[in-house]
């Protein structure tokens, strides 16, 4: 099996936000130490708003979930380098779920919350060539976008995948030293809805790279781009 080599963000949006971040380390006022605390925070207002998505209005413990979403990212970068493994998806899902189940889930529809898309039959398939094509990619910032799209697009379990790939895509960038990715809560329909658009597109044109999946690509570059500069005002 052979890696397709692919490219996601448009070159104006990544030029963007290495200019960024270039930028942001050259100023007087920049600290490692106060960048680190200020990523932090950023990181917890991910986490919170993460588990706000998939539950706008359930009551459930809250508190928990995210909790376990904090133990799944430490997990997280504790075991990834540069590429991603069965090993580690499956162990941040279990710290994400509080569970030990050891495999993917089996059958092709799997309810997602905001989203109406029937998802792959073939898990395990899916999985090996997300991985493959995942570790040809030159960048941390492609990886972790690209991690994001096709957790959720595959939808390897039952529940949690939302949660996961969030989590996975925001653990990669914290890697390439860049801060995580906040998706409001606010945000949530307009979120779901690229998302929904980008992965239909995908499986009706066969994989290939669609206008669809790039405006979601773009969301996420610009969203980075956001948090980028939330960073910059907060130094």
């Amino acid at each position: 099996m052979t890696a397709n080599k692919i490219h996601l963000l448009s070159p104006e949006i990544v030029e963007q936000i290495y200019n960024l971040q270039s930028w942001i380390s050259k100023l007087p006022q920049y600290n490692l130490e106060n960048s680190k605390k200020i990523t932090k925070s950023l990181e917890k207002e991910a986490d919170r708003h993460s588990v706000n998505i998939e539950y706008p209005n359930q009551r459930v413990n809250k508190r928990q979930l995210r909790k376990e979403v904090l133990e799944a990212a430490k997990y997280f970068a504790e075991k990834y380098q540069k590429e991603l493994s069965h090993n580690i998806i499956m162990g941040s899902w279990q710290k994400i779920m509080g569970q030990n189940c050891s495999s993917y889930r089996n059958g092709g529809f799997c309810m997602a919350s905001g989203m109406n898309y029937f998802y792959p039959n073939n898990v395990l398939d899916q999985m090996d060539s997300f991985f493959i094509n995942n570790s040809s990619l030159d960048t941390f910032l492609e990886k972790a976008l690209h991690s994001h799209f096709h957790l959720t697009r595959i939808h390897p379990f039952n529940d949690g995948n939302g949660r996961l790939a969030r989590l996975v895509q925001n653990g990669i960038l914290k890697k390439g030293e860049l801060p995580p990715i906040v998706i409001s809560k606010f945000d949530r329909r307009n979120y779901f809805d690229l998302l929904n658009s980008a992965q239909r597109s995908y499986d009706s044109n066969e994989g290939k790279m669609t206008s669809e999946q790039a405006k979601f690509y773009n969301y996420l570059g610009m969203s980075l781009w956001d948090s980028l500069n939330r960073l910059k005002k907060k130094l």
